[in-house]
């Protein structure tokens, strides 16, 4: 058990990471700091319905968990899968994202028996004390190595972030000692009403970001923004929402993105891959809102995620069946 801990704290991050091609329950406003400035929520519920959720969770996540289980002897699978959402946020662009940032993950009551059998079991069996309680508050706070701090909250809530201080004020947030964006103007007009998306990233303050990379420019003439990605019955569903400070600001963004997709559709007019991506893009405006759509058949989605697990499999040495790689049936 002595890397328990390290191991569940990693296979929480591979959950975030690999299911990127990823909202669980709706957001709930309540349990983020009021002066976040940007937050990634990832509803693991709703990606496990989808079909581009089952290919991935099924080649991606659950290679790496038996990974993990090979190396350590513990079966994550059960826990991983009883997580029902991913939250991250933090109130820091430029200056030591990891020490501003907060992991909020939701699970059910059973998940929250076995990550707390996990710590407890820890704290006994390890000499060297890896992990140890640093808090006896009414929500206990411990620390792994004293280099991440986790939170064990009401609501089957688990606080893990790498500075003490900011998992102590996540914690008042929950508590409402704190506020939160549900009662300040953090991310106005940027947090949406729908429920049909399973990945949400929001960003606020772009304008301020510095050391932007050249390709994110265009970004920086926002105020704030957001991506979200969704999966109908038949198109997989991205969506890119810009805030401007003013429509004078919107007409130039609405204009330098139909230029790029110009450019792009006149340069790569030999590349039908493209262009049929291109023409699923639309770009419209309304007040100080820009906002960019675009619809990929599901279907040829599912085919690029199934080549990507191929070619990552050759590169692995290894040769998945042909019964494995098969994406679910789908309706084109």
């Amino acid at each position: 058990m002595r890397t328990g801990m390290k191991i569940f704290a990693g296979a929480l991050a591979l959950a975030l990471g690999h299911a990127a091609v990823v909202l669980a329950e709706p957001l709930q406003k309540g349990c983020v700091a009021g002066d976040s400035k940007w937050l990634l929520h990832i509803d693991l519920d709703n990606f496990r319905s989808t079909k581009v959720g089952q290919l991935a969770m099924k080649h991606v996540l659950d290679e790496v968990l038996a990974d993990i289980k090979n190396k350590s002897k513990l079966d994550l699978g059960p826990l991983i899968q009883r997580i029902r959402s991913v939250t991250a946020y933090g109130t820091d662009f430029d200056h030591e994202p990891d020490a501003n940032g907060i992991l909020m993950v939701q699970a059910d009551a059973e998940a929250m028996k076995i990550f707390e059998g996990l710590l407890a079991a820890q704290m006994l069996s390890d000499s060297n004390a890896s992990v140890s309680k640093v808090s006896d508050a009414a929500t206990p706070l411990y620390t792994l190595n004293k280099e991440l701090f986790i939170g064990i909250e009401p609501k089957n809530l688990v606080l893990l972030g790498k500075s003490r201080k900011q998992v102590e004020k996540a914690q008042s947030v929950l508590n409402g000692k704190t506020k939160s964006v549900a009662s300040t103007k953090a991310f106005s007009d940027l947090l949406p009403e729908s429920k049909s998306f399973f990945f949400l990233a929001v960003a606020d303050g772009l304008s301020s970001a510095q050391n932007a990379p050249a390709q994110a420019k265009v970004l920086q003439m926002a105020e704030g923004g957001r991506i979200m990605l969704g999966e109908t019955e038949n198109k997989l569903v991205a969506e890119l929402v810009l805030k401007a400070k003013s429509a004078q600001v919107v007409g130039q963004i609405q204009a330098v993105l139909q230029g790029m997709i110009a450019l792009a559709s006149l340069s790569q007019s030999d590349n039908h891959e493209l262009q049929r991506l291109i023409q699923g893009i639309n770009v419209s405006s309304a007040g100080d809102i820009v906002t960019i759509k675009l619809q990929y058949p599901l279907g040829e989605a599912l085919k690029k995620l199934e080549g990507e697990i191929e070619d990552r499999a050759r590169i692995d040495g290894k040769s998945p069946t042909q019964s494995e790689t098969n994406p679910p049936n789908q309706s084109n």
